[in-house]
């Protein structure tokens, strides 16, 4: 038995899905699967890789939301790559007010916006702008970006702003999203549907601030023979059979199988089918020779 992946398989369907880190390493065509709690080994015809990717929202720092019922293409001890939007000041498109009292060269803070924390600091760091040119009375004629920030949701315009030297600017500020996506890891602690929503439980809370995104997951796909015919489940550990005879590939005992009777049955169903099949050849022969 495998302990230590697992696989999700849907009702009527003859597709198993594995674990986010199985790779089902040893599988081949005409490989045997046996998965826990059914009686039957299914033969494997092909393998196939899968990439799943949704969009989720969350009020809960543990706990995403997705608008759908995702089935079984998300389970228990997967690891899941959790992807965000960021955003950075690009350029100043205006001073809407160049308020007084500034010095050059002196930052000036930006407001407002919901900053994306940096969890290896603990905090976020807002745009920081530097007046090059002010007039006599600190009203800001130029100024330049410092240091652009970086945002899950940007400050809207006009954006107010404070420094120690000076008060009462405001600016147009163009924000872009940033081109590479930021991404952390979480392990699926429980998943859960309700109302027709999936929410899945993390093993570690989001970074502050985080209240949506997109969840991938790489997955790999067993195809079988004949549909399953069970119940839909998740987190099912299974077995493989690979040792088969040389003529009818009927699947030899492995030592210490905790299955020995489903080996067993399988066997005796080849062998029925081959059987059948000579007898069905058999009278087509005879009556075709007129032989009673």
């Amino acid at each position: 038995m495998n302990l230590k992946f697992s696989v999700s398989v849907e009702k009527n369907s003859n597709k198993i899905i594995s674990s986010s880190e199985d790779k089902f390493i040893g599988f081949g065509t005409g490989s045997l699967i046996k998965i826990d709690g059914d009686p039957v080994l299914h033969t494997v015809i092909s393998k196939q890789s899968s990439f799943y990717i949704k969009d989720f929202s969350s009020e809960n720092s543990k706990i995403l939301s997705i608008d759908d019922d995702i089935g079984i293409n998300v389970q228990k001890g997967d690891i899941l790559k959790i992807t965000y939007k960021e955003y950075e000041a690009k350029f100043i498109s205006n001073i809407v007010c160049g308020g007084d009292g500034y010095v050059p060269e002196v930052d000036i803070n930006i407001i407002g916006g919901v900053l994306s924390v940096d969890v290896s600091i603990g905090f976020g760091q807002p745009t920081i702008l530097i007046p090059s040119m002010v007039n006599s009375n600190g009203e800001i004629i130029q100024a330049g970006i410092k240091f652009p920030g970086k945002y899950l949701s940007p400050p809207e315009n006009p954006i107010k702003s404070r420094s120690n030297h000076g008060s009462n600017a405001e600016f147009d500020i163009k924000y872009l999203e940033i081109s590479n996506r930021s991404f952390i890891d979480r392990t699926v602690s429980d998943v859960y549907t309700s109302d027709g929503k999936t929410f899945i439980v993390l093993d570690y809370s989001l970074p502050p601030n985080l209240t949506s995104g997109k969840i991938s997951v790489e997955k790999n796909i067993l195809i079988i023979s004949e549909n399953y015919t069970g119940e839909t489940k998740k987190n099912l550990f299974y077995q493989i059979y690979r040792d088969f005879t040389p003529f009818l590939n009927l699947p030899l005992q492995l030592k210490n199988s905790l299955s020995p009777e489903v080996v067993y049955n399988k066997s005796c169903m080849i062998i029925d089918s081959e059987v059948f099949k000579i007898k069905s050849d058999l009278e087509k022969i005879k009556k075709h020779l007129n032989i009673s």
